[in-house]
C-alpha cells in the first residue's frame, strides 16, 4: 500500500515521486463568488438507501456529471439513460461491481491515511446541492489543513493495480470523471477547493 499523498499546483512537475501519491487536490475552476452562491446547507446523508436514492434523484449526482460531456467510466451510465431515469421512464441499474464495495469498506481507512499526512481534521460526509440542480453526496468533509483556507471536499476511491497497469488512468492524477466529479462537489458546496485520495 502506498503513503497517502497530495499532488497540488505547487507540487505539479515532482516526476517519479508523483506515482507514490495517492492523493490529487483541486481547486475549483469557478469559485463561489463568481457564481453568486448563496449560504450552502449541508445535509446529513441519510442512512436509509432508499430514502438516500430519493435524495439523489432530484439532481445530477456529482459522479453523473461525467456523462453529460461524454467522459463517464465504463460502469456509469451514459447521458441518455441518466436522461431516461430522471425522466422517470427507466431506472438505472444498481452499480454492482466488486471495487466499489471494497471502496465503501476501505473509506475509513483511505480518509485516515490521508487525514494523518496532510495534517487534515477529517469529519463525516454531508450531502449538499446548487441551484443548478448539481447534487453531490461527499464522502468526507477537509475541515482544516494547514495550507488551505476554509473547508474542502474529500473524495475517497479504491483503485485496483489492474486497472492502473491496463488503462494508465491514475497514473499522475485521477482519470477526467473522477476530477468532474470533484469539480461537481465544489459546485453543489461552494467549497473553493478539494482532495481525492486513492488507495
Amino acid at each position: 500500500p502506498c503513503a497517502a499523498g497530495v499532488s497540488g499546483r505547487n507540487q505539479a512537475g515532482r516526476g517519479a515521486d508523483r506515482r507514490r501519491h495517492v492523493g490529487h487536490r483541486v481547486h475549483h475552476l469557478v469559485g463561489a463568488r463568481e457564481w453568486g452562491l448563496r449560504e450552502v446547507s449541508l445535509l446529513p446523508i441519510p442512512s436509509d438507501k432508499a430514502a438516500w436514492h430519493a435524495l439523489r434523484a432530484k439532481h445530477i449526482g456529482a459522479s453523473e456529471v461525467a456523462a453529460l460531456f461524454n467522459m463517464q467510466a465504463a460502469f456509469q451510465p451514459g447521458i441518455y439513460a441518466l436522461w431516461m431515469d430522471r425522466a422517470g421512464r427507466v431506472p438505472l441499474p444498481p452499480v454492482e461491481i466488486e471495487r466499489a464495495k471494497w471502496g465503501l469498506l476501505l473509506e475509513d481507512a483511505i480518509a485516515a491515511g490521508a487525514a494523518e499526512a496532510h495534517g487534515w481534521d477529517i469529519q463525516p460526509g454531508r450531502y449538499a446541492s446548487h441551484p443548478s440542480g448539481v447534487g453531490a453526496t461527499l464522502d468526507r468533509i477537509i475541515a482544516s489543513d494547514p495550507n488551505e483556507q476554509g473547508p474542502g471536499a474529500l473524495e475517497l476511491k479504491n483503485v485496483d493495480m489492474l486497472q492502473t497497469l491496463r488503462g494508465k488512468a491514475w497514473a499522475g492524477e485521477p482519470p477526467m470523471h473522477v476530477l468532474l466529479q470533484l469539480q461537481a462537489q465544489l459546485l453543489a458546496t461552494g467549497f473553493s477547493w478539494g482532495a481525492i485520495a486513492w488507495l
